[in-house]
């Protein structure tokens, strides 16, 4: 929830506190248990709360290069990822600001101090753990 909030943001929306974002995701069901939030129902609140355009993209059945060359062009954009890159993790959603030739420039939203939200990763650990899913939100 914090990714979508920090998009919203990023659009030069005001979203309020971020408990009245997930009252209202919580309220249209965007939350499934055992799985996490839906990626679909999250870009609803941000063209219907929000009045942006926003969406879903699921390139999971393409090869992860050519994803990965699409994710490349609508950054910055929210990424499903397994937690930690891990391929064993659960579900977990981050701000993907850029990719340069070597790293991914992220955000993450479950940093535990402020000074370590802003983050990168080498492209193949991105990519090990990178669900090949985003949600775009722009203006």
């Amino acid at each position: 929830m914090v990714a979508l909030a920090t998009m919203i943001k990023h659009r030069g929306r005001s979203v309020g506190s971020l408990d009245k974002l997930v009252k209202i995701a919580a309220g249209m069901g965007a939350y499934v248990q055992d799985k996490g939030w839906d990626d679909a129902l999250l870009a609803e609140i941000a063209r219907e709360k929000f009045n942006l355009s926003s969406g879903p993209v699921d390139w999971s059945k393409r090869p992860k290069r050519d994803a990965f060359e699409l994710l490349k062009k609508n950054a910055p954009c929210i990424a499903s990822i397994r937690k930690d890159f891990k391929k064993s993790g659960g579900g977990h959603l981050i701000v993907v600001w850029k990719i340069s030739h070597k790293c991914v420039f992220y955000n993450e939203p479950a940093a535990e101090e402020r000074r370590h939200v802003r983050r990168r990763v080498g492209i193949s650990i991105f990519l090990r753990g990178w669900k090949r899913r985003i949600i775009v939100v722009k203006k």
